[in-house]
C-alpha cells in the first residue's frame, strides 16, 4: 500500500527536486557522456540524425580495455560500484525480476566440460566411459556418453550409441526467476548461480538416468547378464562426472569459460570488495563494462519508464552512478583534448628536433630558418604506454626544398619525445624543372 501512494504521482515528486539531486546530476553526467562517445565515433551516426545511444556505446566498450580503462582510479569508485551493483540487483529483482540475468549474469555460448573415467568388469568388459556436455544454442544443453567397449557397440541400438539428452536450459532459468517474482526465492549474488546449476545437473542426471535404464532394458536379461553390469557402471560414473562438473561450475576460483552461467562481472563480486580483495587489471575493467552496460539500462529505466525519484533505492543507484560515471567522462574529455593537442605538440617536437640536429646528408642552411609545412598528421595509438603520432610535410628554404615523414612517440606521462623512422627527400622545384628541360 505504502508503495502504491509512493508512486501514485511520481510528477510531484519530479517537480519537487529538479533543481538539486542526484538524478538530474546523472541525467545531465550522462548527456555528457553521450557527447564525449559522439565525438570519439563520429562516424557511427551523423550528429542530425536522431538515435539510440547503443550505436556508440557498442564501439566504446570494444576499445575501452585500451583507451580508457587505464587512466581511471578503481580504488576512489569502487565503493560507489559496490552501492549501485548491491542496490540495483535489489531493486531488479523487487521491481524487474525479468531483466535479473540480463543485468548480473552472463551465458557462454561456448561451454563445454568433458570427463572419462576408465572401466574393467568382470567377464572381460573393459574400456572407457566418456561424457561431454555443451551448449548447444542460446536455450539448449546437450550431453553425451559414450562407452568404448566393443560389446557394448555390438550389443546395443544404435539409438544409445552414444546415449544423448538435451536439457533447455531456458526454461530453468525462466522457472527461478519466477520464483523470484512470486517471492518463493530470495536472490544474492550466489544464491541464483547455485539454484541454476543445482536444477540443472538434476535435469541433465534425470535425463541420462531415464535414457541409460531404457538402453538397459532394450538387452534381454538372459545371456547378458554380466555385460548388463555395464550399465550400472555408467550410472555410477554419469553421477560422477555431472557433480565434478557441477562443482567446477560452482568453483569461483574457475573463471566464466568453464561455466555456462557465470556472474558479472566476477564471481561474489560484491563479496570480494567487502573482503577487501584486491581484484586484477582484467576484473577491474570487467567491472568498469559491466557498469557502462548496467548504467545504459539506468538511462532507459529512466527515459521510458516511470520510476519515483525520490525512492530511496533509485536515489543511492543513482548517486553512485553519478560519481562512477564521471571519472569516466572525465576520462573520456582528457583523451579526446590529447587527440587534438598532441598531433601540434607533434609537430612542434619534430621541428626543433630537425633543427637541432639537421638530418645528415642534405644542404641545411644554418644562416636560414626551416619553413615547415605539415599536411599530414595522424594518431597511430594513444593509450597507457604512451603515444604515436605519424607526420608528413614540407621542409622550405629559399634554394632547398625537402618532403619528410616521421613518427613522434611519446612516453607514458606524454613528457618526453622521440623522433622515429624519419626519412627526408629533396624536391626540385617548378622553376628549376623548366629551366632544366629548357637546356
Amino acid at each position: 500500500m505504502n508503495e502504491m501512494m509512493e508512486n501514485k504521482y511520481p510528477y510531484d515528486n519530479w517537480k519537487s527536486i529538479t533543481e538539486s539531486d542526484f538524478v538530474t546530476l546523472f541525467i545531465k553526467t550522462w548527456f555528457a557522456f553521450v557527447s564525449t562517445l559522439r565525438e570519439m565515433y563520429p562516424a557511427e551516426i551523423p550528429y542530425y540524425q536522431a538515435t539510440g545511444d547503443s550505436r556508440y556505446i557498442s564501439p566504446y566498450k570494444r576499445e575501452f580495455s585500451q583507451n580508457i580503462a587505464y587512466r581511471l582510479n578503481y580504488t576512489d569508485i569502487k565503493y560507489h560500484l559496490y552501492e549501485v551493483y548491491k542496490h540495483g540487483m535489489k531493486i531488479i529483482a523487487d521491481r524487474y525480476p525479468r531483466f535479473i540475468v540480463d543485468d548480473f549474469y552472463s551465458l557462454n555460448l561456448s561451454f563445454k566440460e568433458t570427463a572419462s573415467e576408465e572401466f574393467s568388469l568382470e567377464g572381460g568388459f573393459s574400456g572407457k566411459f566418456v561424457c561431454t556436455v555443451k551448449c548447444a544454442s542460446a536455450e539448449t544443453l546437450t550431453a553425451i556418453i559414450m562407452c568404448t567397449d566393443k560389446s557394448y557397440r555390438t550389443k546395443v541400438d544404435k539409438g544409445y550409441v552414444p546415449i544423448g539428452v538435451s536439457v533447455d536450459y531456458s526454461a530453468i532459468l525462466m522457472a527461478i526467476v519466477q520464483e523470484i517474482e512470486d517471492r518463493q526465492f530470495v536472490l544474492t549474488e550466489a544464491s541464483l548461480i547455485e539454484r541454476f546449476y543445482e536444477k540443472l545437473f538434476d535435469a541433465i542426471s534425470d535425463a541420462f538416468f531415464s535414457e541409460i535404464n531404457n538402453a538397459k532394458s532394450s538387452i534381454p536379461e538372459k545371456g547378458n547378464k554380466r555385460f548388463l553390469k555395464v550399465f550400472d557402471a555408467m550410472l555410477a560414473f554419469c553421477a560422477r562426472a555431472l557433480n565434478a562438473m557441477k562443482a567446477s561450475c560452482l568453483n569461483a576460483q574457475f573463471g566464466a569459460e568453464h561455466k555456462l552461467l557465470s556472474q558479472m562481472p566476477i564471481t561474489n563480486f560484491l563479496q570480494s570488495i567487502e573482503d577487501g580483495e584486491e581484484m586484477t587489471l582484467a576484473d577491474k575493467e570487467k567491472a568498469y563494462l559491466w557498469f557502462i552496460s548496467f548504467v545504459y539500462r539506468l538511462r532507459n529505466a529512466l527515459f521510458h519508464e516511470i520510476i519515483d525519484p525520490l525512492n530511496d533505492e533509485w536515489q543511492v543507484i543513482f548517486k553512485n552512478s553519478y560519481h562512477v560515471l564521471k571519472q569516466v567522462v572525465d576520462q573520456n574529455i582528457w583523451r579526446l583534448k590529447q587527440l587534438k593537442l598532441l598531433p601540434l605538440a607533434s609537430q612542434a617536437a619534430a621541428e626543433e628536433d630537425y633543427n637541432r640536429e639537421p638530418p645528415p646528408d642534405i644542404d641545411w642552411p644554418a644562416d636560414e630558418e626551416a619553413k615547415f609545412t605539415w599536411f599530414h598528421s595522424e594518431m597511430l595509438k594513444l593509450n597507457k604506454d604512451g603515444a604515436r603520432v605519424l607526420l608528413k610535410g614540407k621542409i622550405d628554404f629559399a634554394e632547398h626544398h625537402y618532403e619528410t615523414e616521421c613518427t613522434v612517440r611519446w612516453n607514458e606521462s606524454l613528457s618526453e619525445t622521440a623522433i622515429k623512422n624519419a626519412s627526408i627527400t629533396s624536391v626540385v622545384d617548378s622553376q628549376e624543372k623548366e629551366l632544366a628541360a629548357a637546356i
